[in-house]
C-alpha cells in the first residue's frame, strides 16, 4: 500500500472543462510556471477553463479567471474551490508538494471527486500527488492517463483546523525551498508570514514535547522531551528492501505492508545542502520510530519556541505547549491522475 493507491486505475479520457491553479512561487518560478500552463492546455485542448493565469494567449474561449491576485497562496484554493463547485472534469495544479495539497485539502473539504493531474514544479516534487514534471509536459498524451486514488495523511491541529499531505507532516524550524535560484533550508516561521528567508534547522525539543501513537490497542509513546528534535509522519514507500537492514523500522513497515510511520529523532531531518560535516555534526543519532496504520492516529503536544507543524512542505501552524496535533490515514482522500506506464512520484 505504497502511498495508499488502491483500485486499479482507469482511463481519465476526454477532460472538456478544465480547471487550471498555478503557483507563480513554485520553485521554477513564474516564468516556467506559464510555460507547463501553456503545454497542459496544448495537451488536453480542453473547451472551458477556470483558471487563476490571465497571460494564456490561445486558450479556449470560454474562460474564467478566479482571483485574488497573482502570488498569494489562496490562489490555489480559489481555483480548487471553483473545480469543486462547477465539477470540472480535471482540476490541473502546477507548482510544488505544498500547492498540490493545497488543492487537494480545498477538494477534499468539499466533498468534491475531481480528479487532480498535479505538474511537479517546485523544489522537491516528492509528493505522490505529482502526476508527472513539468519538463515531462510535452510528452504528456490525454490516452495516457489514468484515474489512481490516494491515501492521505490529514492533520488536525487548532482550532478545527485541518490539511492533508501526500508525502509527509513534519515538525520542524525550517522548510526546504528554493531561494535565489538555490535549494536551500527557508525559515518556516518567516514563510507562513510570506517571506521567504534563509534558515537554520535546529532541533525542537521541548521538556514537555510527547509524541504518542494511539490505537485499538492502546497508547505507544514514541519520544518525549529532549529525544523529539524533529518529528516525521510519512508513508512508508521505500523502493527496493531485500538486505537493507539499515532502513529500520521503515523497512519493515513496508514489508509487513504498513502504510505509514512516525520517526522521531534527536536532530532536524528534513534539510537542504545535507553533507559529511553535518552528518559528522548530528551523532550520535538517536531515533525512535512507530508504524502508522488505519485506525491509528499520531498525537503531537508540548511544543514551543519555534516549532512549526508543517504538512507536504506548507508550514501551518507555530506550536505552543498547550496545542495538540493529530495525524491519520485517509484512504482514498483524493483522486489523482497518474500517466500510465511510468512509475508513481
Amino acid at each position: 500500500m505504497s502511498a495508499g493507491r488502491a483500485a486499479a486505475p482507469r482511463p481519465v479520457g476526454r477532460a472538456t472543462r478544465v480547471a487550471l491553479a498555478v503557483n507563480p512561487r513554485a520553485g521554477l518560478g513564474a516564468e516556467r510556471g506559464l510555460a507547463a500552463a501553456r503545454a497542459v492546455l496544448d495537451a488536453l485542448r480542453p473547451s472551458e477553463l477556470i483558471t487563476n493565469v490571465t497571460d494564456l494567449a490561445g486558450g479556449p474561449a470560454r474562460t474564467l479567471l478566479v482571483g485574488p491576485a497573482v502570488g498569494s497562496r489562496n490562489q490555489t484554493h480559489r481555483v480548487a474551490e471553483e473545480a469543486a463547485r462547477r465539477d470540472v472534469d480535471l482540476l490541473v495544479v502546477i507548482g510544488g508538494d505544498g500547492t498540490l495539497a493545497d488543492a487537494a485539502t480545498t477538494l477534499f473539504a468539499q466533498g468534491s471527486q475531481v480528479p487532480i493531474l498535479g505538474v511537479g514544479s517546485g523544489s522537491t516534487n516528492a509528493g505522490a500527488l505529482v502526476s508527472c514534471l513539468a519538463a515531462r509536459l510535452p510528452e504528456l498524451a490525454v490516452d495516457r492517463l489514468v484515474h489512481a486514488p490516494l491515501t492521505a495523511l490529514r492533520v488536525s491541529y487548532g482550532a478545527g483546523r485541518a490539511a492533508l499531505a501526500f508525502n509527509d507532516v513534519v515538525v520542524a524550524t525550517t522548510i526546504c525551498g528554493t531561494l535565489d535560484g538555490e535549494f536551500t533550508n527557508l525559515d518556516a516561521a518567516s514563510h507562513m508570514r510570506g517571506e521567504k528567508r534563509p534558515g537554520t534547522p535546529r532541533p525542537v525539543a521541548a521538556p514537555t514535547a510527547r509524541v504518542s501513537k494511539t490505537s485499538g490497542r492502546g497508547e505507544v509513546v514514541i519520544g518525549c522531551g529532549a529525544e523529539v528534535g524533529s518529528v516525521v509522519v510519512g508513508f512508508s514507500n521505500t523502493g527496493g528492501l531485500f538486505g537493507q537492514g539499515l532502513l529500520g523500522g521503515l523497512g519493515l513497515s513496508a514489508a509487513a505492508d504498513v502504510p505509514a510511520g512516525c520517526l522521531v529523532a534527536t536532530a532536524p531531518l528534513v534539510v537542504a545542502g545535507f553533507d559529511a560535516e553535518r552528518h559528522a555534526a548530528m551523532e550520535p543519532l538517536r531515533s525512535a520510530y512507530a508504524g502508522l496504520s488505519r485506525d491509528e492516529t499520531v498525537r503531537l503536544a508540548g511544543f514551543g519556541a519555534g516549532a512549526i507543524l508543517c504538512a507536504d512542505g506548507n508550514p501551518l501552524h507555530a506550536l505552543e505547549p498547550q496545542d495538540v496535533a493529530e495525524v491519520s490515514l485517509v484512504p482514498e482522500a483524493c483522486r489523482s491522475v497518474r500517466v500510465l506506464g511510468e512509475a508513481a512520484a
